[in-house]
């Protein structure tokens, strides 16, 4: 198989640096699947390719099978190369709206512009995530008498979490590491933690009382030992 020169279908630069017209490279896939290798140096095909072109597939497929499809219901349902994946595409055959995964995760998407993103997940147990602008993490709520929702601020793909409500009132503030600085609870109480990420402790509680005339006192602060 020789790289890209001229042709119809677009190309794509494997991890590796050699450059394949996209519908090469998925026959490759459709031959050997996740264990496929580049024709060239033989070095295995990264995730991220992978991925690229199981969309491109997927998108091909539902335009060739549009008139079978639609016979029957107005979305495009085909499998994706994961195994038990399923793309399931609005009735144009061009925008993913939904992709259901063996593991019960599905990720819902939404078109804005013209361009598909990522609006949400839901899964198996219950727990949602919420994505904003340019696919970034911005909130996870989770089932349950807890009630804990997760908010994240950051980049897209490194997203930290910020602040986390719950549902006896209470709130959880992490620091630039994800770390648990303080918890504030409902009552005034504001708990102070120190220690790295996934080792923090409480080392003082501050409360918070009022005067007679309504006016919030100076904080009395408990350390702990």
């Amino acid at each position: 198989m020789a790289e890209a020169t001229s042709s119809d279908s677009p190309i794509i630069a494997l991890e590796c640096q050699h450059v394949f017209h996209i519908d090469c490279m998925a026959a490759v896939v459709d031959r050997d699947g996740v264990d496929s290798r580049c024709p060239i140096c033989r070095t295995k095909v990264a995730a991220v390719d992978l991925t690229q072109i199981n969309t491109h597939r997927l998108k091909e497929q539902v335009i060739q099978d549009k008139k079978v499809v639609s016979r029957s219901r107005n979305m495009y349902v085909m499998w994706a190369s994961s195994p038990g994946a399923k793309g399931v595409y609005d009735d144009s055959g061009q925008h993913l709206i939904r992709m259901e995964y063996p593991d019960g995760q599905v990720q819902h998407y939404t078109v804005v512009d013209g361009q598909t993103r990522l609006n949400y997940s839901t899964y198996r147990d219950g727990q949602r995530s919420f994505y904003g602008d340019n696919e970034k993490l911005e909130r996870v709520e989770f089932p349950g008498l807890e009630g804990r929702v997760v908010y994240y601020d950051g980049t897209p793909g490194q997203e930290i979490r910020v602040r986390a409500t719950h549902a006896d009132g209470h709130e959880d503030f992490y620091g630039g590491n994800g770390q648990l600085v303080r918890v504030v609870y409902p009552d005034g109480r504001m708990a102070i933690y120190e220690g790295p990420k996934g080792a923090e402790r409480p080392v003082r509680i501050e409360m918070r009382m009022e005067t007679g005339g309504g006016q919030a006192s100076t904080p009395r602060i408990f350390r702990i030992v």
